[in-house]
């Protein structure tokens, strides 16, 4: 065994709040993964929260790239694999360890893809226009 031992030994406290730091982070990922599917996220932003140094950050860099790719509509795990190995992008990569180029290529493909959405009228009846009344 080369290095490979048993962890170290966790106290009941230190047990649960692993436990609890561990559903954060799955919980983050998949209201990350839900909000580029809706359309209320960017891939742009979500992939710089990646680079970020907070917790926000670490926890989006341990994300892996084709589960990104996977939340956008239309784009299953054989689609997102072809575009990571067309970009340049290993199959098991994580946000956190793509460079510069590998951002700006994926941020490319998917915002050519996926444009954001034009921003709704808050009052759809004043968005209606004179004289219809709102119906």
């Amino acid at each position: 065994m080369s290095g490979f031992g048993t962890p170290p030994p966790l106290s009941r406290q230190e047990r649960a709040d692993a436990i609890a730091r561990g559903v954060a982070a799955r919980q983050l990922r998949a209201e990350v993964r839900e909000g580029l599917r809706e359309g209320r996220l960017r891939v742009a932003d979500v992939l710089a929260d990646g680079h970020a140094p907070d917790e926000r950050g670490r926890v989006l860099a341990r994300m892996r790239v084709i589960d990104l790719l996977s939340a956008f509509p239309h784009i299953g795990p054989i689609r997102a694999a072809e575009t990571m190995e067309r970009i340049g992008i290993a199959a098991n990569r994580r946000v956190g360890g793509l460079g510069h180029r590998q951002v700006a290529e994926l941020t490319d493909y998917l915002e050519a893809r996926f444009p954001e959405p034009s921003a709704a009228p808050e009052d759809s009846a004043a968005s209606e226009g004179p004289g219809t009344g709102g119906q």
